[in-house]
């Protein structure tokens, strides 16, 4: 891999934060479907990250499958993905936050 490579490869996660902030504004705007399909972008580079180094971007995957069910009511199958790479990490206070938003969006 060339150095190019290399720095290209560190940016990947911060675009796919930059498409769900994005994703934020069209919300905030009342413009559902382009917030969605920059969702659906975010959530695709997340999944690629989460499969390539789960350590790193497994939780961080969850928390884009927990922002799909409560922003755009996706499948309800994403919480229980969620939960289940979740609950791998419960000694790491972002997972058992998201997994406390798990629970309380699984009561509705």
């Amino acid at each position: 891999m060339t150095f190019v490579a290399k720095e290209i490869q560190v940016d990947v996660p911060d675009v796919a934060t930059t498409l769900n902030n994005i994703a934020c504004d069209h919300i905030e705007l009342n413009e559902f479907p382009q917030a969605l399909e920059k969702y659906e972008e975010s959530l695709k580079i997340r999944r690629e990250l989460a499969k390539e180094n789960p350590l790193l971007f497994e939780i961080d995957y969850a928390s884009a499958l927990v922002f799909g069910v409560s922003f755009f009511e996706k499948d309800s199958n994403d919480l229980k993905e969620a939960k289940r790479i979740l609950e791998k990490y419960k000694q790491v206070p972002n997972a058992v936050n998201l997994l406390n938003i798990i629970n309380d969006l699984e009561k509705e």
